[in-house]
């Protein structure tokens, strides 16, 4: 059986693996061809190709375009005779030939391991599949199948306080929940489902987009309903999108980054820039992960990590908002006036340092791509000094800061991500204030939504509540949303008594969900 019908029979089973040439509608950069070097040679004889005798370079590459299932054309100069193949020429797959060929590969319909200059090369072929150093990859959110497609990575979390109500794919009756979800992991689009009671599945396209919850009701009747039981879950992606700067390498504790020697308040800074938090393991275990890559490369005695006291004395925060139970303390350490943590490098025990007068190195752990970062952003109450752009330029010298205007219930700050989300986190940088009195970072709440105007709970879900001051002047703290939650808009929300909207920037973090199935049509494969 020839390739594009194997691959023909893969795609009739599942999303993940790689798309039948000629299924899809072709983008335009099929439509156009990659020229192989000058004396590359030609395929071998045993790959299969379609050989017409006569003719012109420019029929060639004509019959070419004519048939989906074609990926590259050779033609010899001598003979005239044109090579049609389903296998996509590349100067590793040629082999010496007296002839003088000239070989040509089709752009936008590239197999995993397959050379490619933009993503649009890789996705048509394998959905979550991507350019990545110029070869056909599986996005980072996705892990490769083995039948050469991509499959999503991560599983499936129940959300029992939440109902699905958007982007219903389909249902399917009488079925199991196993069968169910087996069936929502095997798709692209499907990132969520519920299943009742009577066995009714429905496979969604977005997630937790609302906090309004309403029993479902089945008709019994035209007058009588019956409640049903139904259970709802969304797809908890692996890890955000996103691939971290190349100063960062892979440790068993994440990808991680040292610092040169800083302030804390300055390492925090540039740790946002890259997508990241200082980082915020404190036991045993946690900084074990890291001890090898610091004793290779740290050259201060003391590393600062995500850990503080600077809101309340004596009760520490790490930097992704975590109350630790358990603290790799040295001895006599964790009991004084000094509010930022360090590791000692040698021992992986933790101190205590003053956050504002030493300076050690730091390591940044990475989180993800800021998918704010620039994005359309307003206010509203606007400030022409310090607007709303501000607020996602990855600058802590630039702050959002409104007008105090008491009359209003509360001050909101909105930005468009450009696309549907699944926000799972937030990381929140407050502004430098001169007056250490006030700490206006409290009564704040997050929300996505899908409506840029109307942020009710009908129309968006809550990512997370922020009552009391949750993180110090000039420093930056990660907030993982309650449940992931889905949306295009995020909105950032202080509350009265509260009467100025004071920040510095805020980072998203998720994973872009796609809109759309892609158009289906068919073709014939080139070689029965």
């Amino acid at each position: 059986m020839a390739l594009l019908q194997l691959l023909l029979a893969a795609a009739a089973l599942c999303w993940h693996c790689p798309v039948a040439l000629g299924e899809l509608k072709l983008p335009p950069r099929a439509f156009s061809f990659e020229d192989l070097p000058a004396g590359s040679g030609t395929l071998p004889s045993t790959e299969p190709t379609q050989t017409v005798e006569g003719g012109t370079e420019c029929a060639c590459r004509l019959r070419c375009l004519t048939e989906p299932a074609c990926r590259g054309y050779g033609y010899s100069v001598r003979t005239s005779t044109c090579r049609l193949t389903e296998l996509l020429p590349t100067s590793q797959r040629m082999q010496e030939s007296r002839e003088e060929w000239r070989w040509h590969a089709r752009y936008g319909v590239r197999l995993l391991g397959e050379p490619c200059a933009v993503d649009g090369d890789c996705s048509t072929l394998t959905p979550a599949a991507a350019c990545v150093k110029n070869v056909c990859s599986c996005l980072d959110v996705a892990t490769e199948t083995g039948a050469g497609g991509c499959a999503k990575a991560g599983r499936f979390l129940e959300v029992p306080s939440h109902q699905l109500a958007t982007g219903l794919l389909s249902e399917m009756s009488g079925t199991t929940i196993a069968a169910c979800s087996a069936a929502c992991a095997g798709e692209l689009h499907c990132v969520a489902f519920d299943f009742s009671s009577d066995g009714l599945c429905r496979k969604f396209s977005a997630g937790i987009t609302s906090d309004a919850v309403t029993a479902r009701q089945t008709p019994i009747t035209d007058t009588i309903t019956e409640s049903r039981a139904v259970r709802s879950f969304i797809w908890k992606f692996a890890h955000a999108d996103g691939t971290p700067p190349a100063t960062y390498e892979s440790t068993p504790g994440g990808k991680m980054r040292l610092l040169p020697v800083i302030s804390p308040t300055n390492a925090s800074s540039i740790c946002f820039s890259d997508g990241a938090i200082l980082f915020p393991g404190v036991n045993a275990a946690a900084l074990a992960s890291v001890h090898q890559f610091l004793s290779n490369r740290a050259k201060t005695t003391y590393v600062w990590i995500g850990l503080s006291d600077v809101l309340e004395e004596g009760r520490y925060v790490t930097s992704d908002n975590q109350t630790p139970t358990e603290i790799a303390w040295d001895t006599n350490q964790g009991h004084g006036h000094e509010d930022c943590g360090v590791v000692a490098v040698r021992s992986s025990l933790v101190h205590d340092a003053p956050c504002g007068w030493q300076n050690f190195e730091a390591l940044c752990q990475y989180v993800g791509e800021n998918l704010a970062l620039n994005k359309f952003a307003w206010m509203s109450v606007n400030n022409d000094q310090h607007p709303a752009s501000h607020g996602n330029d990855g600058l802590q010298g630039t702050v959002v800061r409104s007008k105090a205007l008491t009359q209003l219930a509360s001050l909101t700050w909105t930005v468009d991500l450009g696309q549907p989300v699944q926000v799972t986190s937030v990381l929140y940088m407050a502004s430098s204030s001169s007056d250490l009195t006030t700490n206006r970072n409290h009564l704040t709440e997050i929300r996505v939504g899908s409506d840029r105007a109307s942020f009710d709970e009908q129309h968006s879900a809550r990512c997370v509540w922020l009552e009391a001051p949750f993180v110090a002047d000039g420093h930056a703290r990660l907030f993982r949303c309650t449940v992931p939650v889905t949306g295009r808009f995020v909105r950032l929300i202080r509350r009265q008594p509260e009467t100025v909207l004071d920040f510095a920037d805020l980072a998203v973090f998720g994973n872009r969900l796609m809109e759309h199935e892609p158009e289906i049509l068919s073709a014939e494969p080139l070689i029965s």
